[in-house]
């Protein structure tokens, strides 16, 4: 089916069970997109309200007479109705269930395939975090020069967020700098010159450490500007743009920080058919990871498949009882050595560990990396023996995030095929109708 008959049809569902609100001429519309058979978990937030319902367009109905809510659970034989305030992605986990779906529930029908606040629908945690050591890139929706985003600084830290024309740091880009106290708008050209254009603008309170900020960045036509969103044009500067700006990243430094996106952005290969599915393969760039939050642990292992030049490694990070990410290199170098590298509250790196060239740019090997209470292990391509192996000198005990990247060159990676949380049909994302096999109420 073309894009245009995905769309097409989404438009037909959305005709033929949308159901006017009985509180007015809005209407409420839901999105089931690869959520049947689950249900949102109520032990920490309990439902609004709940119902008998005959069918789900009823139930959502309901939710149009609720106030603040955003989601519904519907039993698909019982016709038990519950009315959520929070969605999926706002911190509480889906948990299967082949008696009940789940749906969001939007205002407008343009948001039912927004990639709306998370890369994983399923986690624990909805956040786009700025790893503070790190690049973190989506690809723009075509024609997005608008963002609305909410942001939240790290105590100290100094966040980025840039428009780009390709993903990596070393391109051109239109950069918004924020800290506490002022903001920055700047070009940075693929050289390295900086164009100062507004630098040093006091702006206190549009960004905190204690609460998220709402705010609206935009750069259509290189007008560059941000605010408050109802005052979006709060400091604005005039950028020379020559070329289509087709991403956008993230960088956060001093410490960590986060933000959450509304719309308009997704993983760059969700927007290839290949990398929607069960088993994709992400394309991850340079000097970046592809992340996904855990459940707080000491005890982590992950098993990928890695086609690259250099540098396929796999990063873990705590947020209490101290802010530490490892860093355990594979194939470092020129593919040959692994070792162990420490940020955060402590600076460190392990001797370097001969395991031979394990990587390549024309095939995939395959890793499975575990972490078990500081005691590190790396096996490559199924050996029983593991090619390195150390114990972490600093211990991590609520490891909550882990990922895979690294420097010096891209990568392809396959990791759903072990671990199915990383399964990338059951992402939400914005622009080719990637949530098309769900249902639309």
């Amino acid at each position: 089916m073309s894009g245009v008959e995905v769309m097409l049809a989404l438009l037909l569902l959305v005709l033929l069970l949308w159901e006017p609100s009985q509180h007015g001429a809005e209407a409420k519309y839901a999105s089931g997109a690869r959520r049947s058979g689950h249900r949102l978990k109520t032990d920490t937030s309990p439902p609004l309200e709940q119902h008998q319902a005959g069918s789900a367009v009823r139930c959502l109905n309901l939710c149009d007479g609720a106030v603040n809510c955003f989601a519904i659970n519907f039993g698909t034989m019982s016709g038990h109705c519950q009315l959520l305030s929070q969605r999926a992605c706002h911190g509480l986990p889906l948990v299967a269930d082949a008696a009940f779906d789940y749906y969001d529930v939007y205002d407008e029908p343009q948001n039912l395939t927004a990639e709306t606040k998370t890369p994983f629908w399923d986690d624990s945690s909805c956040l786009w975090r700025m790893d503070w050591h790190k690049w973190t890139w989506k690809k723009l929706k075509p024609g997005t020069c608008t963002l609305d985003i909410n942001i939240k600084l790290g105590v100290g830290a100094e966040a980025l967020i840039s428009s780009t024309w390709l993903d990596s740091h070393g391109g051109n880009r239109i950069v918004f700098r924020f800290s506490t106290f002022d903001t920055d708008l700047f070009y940075h050209n693929a050289t390295g010159t900086i164009d100062w254009l507004a630098m040093n603008v006091r702006t206190p309170g549009l960004v905190n450490t204690n609460v998220f900020s709402r705010l609206r960045i935009s750069w259509c036509e290189g007008n560059m500007a941000v605010g408050p969103v109802d005052n979006p044009t709060l400091v604005t500067a005039k950028a020379f743009v020559t070329q289509p700006i087709d991403f956008v990243m993230v960088h956060s430094y001093n410490a960590p920080s986060w933000v959450y996106v509304d719309s308009g952005v997704a993983d760059p290969w969700l927007f290839e058919d290949s990398g929607v599915a069960e088993d994709a393969v992400m394309d991850i760039g340079t000097d970046t990871y592809v992340y996904r939050n855990i459940t707080a642990t000491s005890n982590v292992t992950i098993t990928y498949d890695c086609m690259t030049k250099k540098n396929c490694d796999v990063a873990l990070q705590q947020d209490s009882p101290t802010i530490r990410m490892l860093r355990i290199c594979v194939g470092c170098g020129r593919t040959t050595y692994s070792a162990l590298l420490y940020y955060g509250d402590v600076e460190d790196m392990t001797p370097r560990i001969e395991t031979g060239p394990v990587l390549s740019s024309t095939e995939f090997n395959t890793f499975r990396v575990s972490y078990d209470n500081g005691f590190v292990t790396i096996h490559h391509n199924g050996g029983a023996t593991p090619i390195y192996s150390a114990n972490a000198p600093h211990l991590m005990t609520n490891i909550n995030i882990i990922g895979i990247g690294g420097c010096c060159a891209r990568k392809s990676v396959r990791v759903a095929r072990y671990d199915p949380a990383w399964r990338t049909d059951t992402w939400m994302t914005e622009g080719r109708g990637f949530s098309n096999s769900g249902i639309l109420l």
